[in-house]
């Protein structure tokens, strides 16, 4: 009589019929494809042996009651009970640690912390280019007359007061000239502040240069010195002139007069 390897899953209890082609590659282990669980199946192979159905007469006959199970049956049914059946445990609740330290207030959600972080960094980029355009507000000014303008008109509205400010570039030299006279030279020149911002009153540095543009003298000029307001306003217009003896005979041809800030 033929026999046929059966094997139960430890997991579901499920029985299969095996083949010996499928115990040698794993070395006995298989997986079990009711629960996709593996175990070694080696120790639990047993050898059931099916009956051969009955043949049918060629005759009619009658049908016979229904008969008890056959050993074959029997056997195959104490085979499947010779298998231990997995214990089914139901998990308990977790136990609980009584020395565990007590918790403190949960922290805030993330979602807060980073709106807090993105209002501070908003705010620090805003002061920090306000801080830019109160620097550069000379250069801004120079360029957008308008907003000097409109900045200076608020000021005023406040009672404040805008500070001087040094920026050569803003300011003109006007009508400047170079007169000789019976005790040496005279020279005369204006200035004109274009900002619209006060500027601070710059130095003057005053050179005489002969025929062929050589030095033949240089003086550096402060406000003090040419008795000039401390700072000029905006568009402001400034004249002076500075006497300068001279020897009557000394060869000057011309002069250079030069705005700025020491």
């Amino acid at each position: 009589m033929r026999t046929e390897p059966i094997a139960r899953c430890p997991h579901c209890a499920a029985v299969f019929r095996l083949r010996p082609e499928q115990l040698q590659p794993a070395q006995g282990w298989l997986r079990c494809a009711q629960c996709q669980q593996a175990f070694d199946a080696s120790a639990r192979v047993l050898a059931w042996a099916p009956e051969a159905p009955p043949q049918r007469p060629a005759s009619p006959v009658s049908v016979p009651p229904p008969a008890a199970p056959s050993d074959g049956v029997l056997a195959f049914e104490q085979a499947l009970a010779s298998f231990p059946r997995p214990a089914l445990t139901t998990p308990g609740p977790a136990p609980v640690d009584s020395e565990a330290p007590a918790r403190g207030p949960s922290a805030p959600p993330p979602t807060r912390h980073r709106a807090l972080l993105l209002g501070a960094g908003t705010l620090l980029l805003v002061l920090v280019l306000a801080l830019a355009v109160w620097a550069t507000r000379a250069l801004w000014s120079v360029h957008w007359p308008v907003l000097g303008h409109a900045a200076q008109a608020l000021c005023e509205r406040l009672a404040c007061a805008l500070p001087p400010w040094r920026e050569p570039r803003v300011l003109v030299l006007e009508h400047a000239r170079l007169e000789r006279t019976e005790s040496g030279f005279e020279v005369h020149w204006g200035l004109h502040n274009t900002a619209a911002w006060p500027l601070l009153m710059p130095a003057f540095e005053l050179t005489l240069l002969d025929a062929q543009d050589q030095v033949l003298a240089r003086r550096v000029l402060s406000p003090e010195d040419i008795q000039a307001p401390r700072q000029l306003a905006a568009q402001q217009h400034w004249s002076t002139r500075l006497a300068w003896p001279w020897p009557a005979d000394a060869p000057v041809a011309g002069y250079r007069l030069l705005v700025l800030y020491p």
